[in-house]
């Protein structure tokens, strides 16, 4: 990943995002990323860190964008649409 493909694809803040939403402080995610507080702060602030570390913030977004509930409420919205799926989630929600 180019630095510009890290400030394109707003890491830095979807990190920030990810962080808050975990309820984590930076502090927290320092020690599970295995790095320092400064180090969180720097890159929720732009800087791009250097692999292995790399690996571990994309990871971290990543996972907790999917589990992330407003993210999960988006796609089922999405998969709503299909007439079809609208059906099967009505039918789902009715036997419950």
């Amino acid at each position: 990943m180019h630095a510009s493909e890290w400030q394109n694809g707003n890491f830095p803040q979807r990190l920030k995002r990810a962080r808050r939403s975990s309820g984590l402080t930076q502090m927290e995610l320092a020690d599970r990323l295995g790095t320092r507080q400064f180090t969180v702060s720097r890159i929720e602030g732009g800087r791009k860190p250097r692999d292995p570390l790399l690996s571990r913030v994309v990871a971290f977004i990543g996972n907790a964008e999917r589990s992330s509930p407003e993210i999960q409420d988006k796609l089922v919205s999405a998969i709503a649409r299909s007439d079809e799926l609208k059906a099967l989630i009505a039918r789902i929600a009715a036997e419950l």
